[in-house]
């Protein structure tokens, strides 16, 4: 199975979230790799260098994303060397580290950014064939920035000093597969796209950009609408449900199937009306107070793929990117079956999963309700009230039967700090709006036409 990683490290705000790299960095850095899938698509690049390469009417510009920035900031070790890569769980990388004379001058970020691009699409040392497949693994760089099907990118950098270096790491959507098409070759004119329906017959929200001397082209790009994913130029939504936790609407992004994602947010929202509501068994929990100012959890696309990425596809176990690093909760599980479960089974274990985390702890929580004991982990990245998005995943392997679920949180528990807010004494939850609101701004008391509570919610 082809394995992506989306990694949002946002801190959730009410308000359209913001990515790190420095806007004229991120400007340059989007500039120059456009600039080339635009050559690509207009046929201008060398042909003494790249090849009689056709050219196209559907690229894609691509969009700089806060997920991937985050994925890039991964890749960078300490001592500036390519720590992760990324190329061994399916995700498109490039990096490179500079010789830094003196002490790096921030306002020279751009043109390293620059640097770095060019000297990825110069990674071509001999001409490409015509037919603009994927062969020579050496290539790998300019590959990697012109692959039709990669529409999202984000970079980040990390300077060290003592050693002079600077080094730059660029994540992509996907990477290139060998023997397969870098883009779809279905033009002979100098031109790119003119018009919006050869963008259209990629996807049905495209369109031709209008460039900067006001005219069509020469790539595709999404038309303005609402997405779940992060990034700086378009809105954040989050994902629709109803108003009882009962009852969900799935998200529609397909890491998993709808009626698994309903499940596994109806059982980690149980748990947290449990806990509101002072249901919980207190010979286990501890006789904790409720509160009527924990939210619901909604799932996030997102974080969905990003706990793809913990997984190894080939072991069913932990794959070596460790959320510990991205400030990230994280759970997992693994179960015998004895064949590939079908999407009633897979709610099953993904309900069962829930389950078994929330029966963690084995010290009941002091009144205070600080989280003190890690080994309760797995309980407490369910009802941290920090967390209000999470995704989940999960992997059979057929050799040995095993099925393995990952759930990523969009914050980590930080020990000796309240794992929630204690501010009711009674059982019910929130029972309106003002709890909610005084936690998060805009935030409601839920209602399912009868009744309000426990949790509050976001509309």
């Amino acid at each position: 199975m082809l394995l992506y990683i989306l990694v949002s490290l946002f801190q959730h705000q009410a308000a359209a979230q913001t990515c790190n790299l420095a806007s004229d960095v991120e400007t340059v850095v989007v500039n120059a790799h456009n600039l080339l899938r635009g050559d690509v698509a207009k046929r201008a690049l060398d042909a003494k260098k790249y090849g009689n390469l056709p050219g196209t009417k559907s690229m894609f510009k691509l969009q700089y994303d806060c997920t991937y920035e985050a994925l890039a900031t991964s890749m960078i070790g300490k001592d500036c060397s390519r720590r992760l890569d990324l190329n061994l769980i399916g995700v498109g990388a490039n990096f490179k580290t500079f010789r830094v004379p003196g002490i790096l001058d921030n306002k020279n970020l751009p043109s390293y950014y620059d640097f770095a691009v060019d000297n990825w699409s110069g990674s071509v040392t001999k001409p490409l064939d015509a037919d603009a497949v994927y062969t020579d693994k050496t290539t790998a760089p300019f590959a990697t920035i012109i692959y039709n099907k990669t529409t999202k990118f984000g970079c980040w950098h990390s300077y060290c000093r003592e050693d002079k270096k600077l080094s730059i790491a660029c994540a992509y959507e996907y990477m290139p597969q060998q023997g397969q098409p870098l883009y779809w070759a279905d033009s002979t004119g100098k031109k790119g796209c003119t018009v919006d329906s050869s963008c259209k017959k990629v996807t049905k929200d495209a369109i031709c950009e209008t460039n900067v001397l006001g005219g069509e082209g020469p790539l595709c790009e999404i038309a303005s609408h609402t997405t779940s994913t992060t990034t700086t130029t378009t809105t954040t939504t989050t994902t629709t449900t109803t108003t009882t936790t009962t009852t969900t609407s799935s998200s529609g992004c397909g890491t998993i199937p709808a009626e698994v994602e309903d499940a596994v947010v109806v059982a980690h929202n149980k748990v947290r009306e449990e806990l509101a509501t002072r249901a919980l068994d207190q010979r286990i929990y501890g006789n904790i107070g409720g509160t009527k100012s924990l939210f619901k959890m909604k799932y996030d696309c997102s974080i969905g793929i990003l706990a793809r990425g913990t997984i190894d596809d080939k072991t069913c176990k932990h794959s070596s990117l460790s959320m510990d690093m991205l400030q990230k909760g994280e759970n997992m599980r693994t179960y015998y079956a004895d064949s590939e479960p079908g999407s009633a089974e897979l709610a099953h274990f993904y309900t069962r999963a829930v389950e078994d985390w929330k029966r963690s702890i084995t010290t009941p929580l002091d009144v205070d309700v600080l989280y003190k004991d890690v080994t309760m982990k797995p309980f407490a990245n369910i009802i941290y009230h920090k967390t209000l998005r999470f995704g989940c995943a999960h992997s059979y392997c057929v050799d040995s039967h095993y099925i393995v679920i990952s759930c990523v949180y969009e914050q980590m528990p930080k020990e000796g700090e309240a794992l929630y807010n204690l501010d009711s004494s009674n059982k019910k939850g929130c029972q309106k709006d003002a709890p909610c609101n005084k936690a998060m701004k805009g935030g409601v008391c839920s209602n399912d036409g009868t009744k309000y509570g426990p949790l509050c919610e976001l509309p």
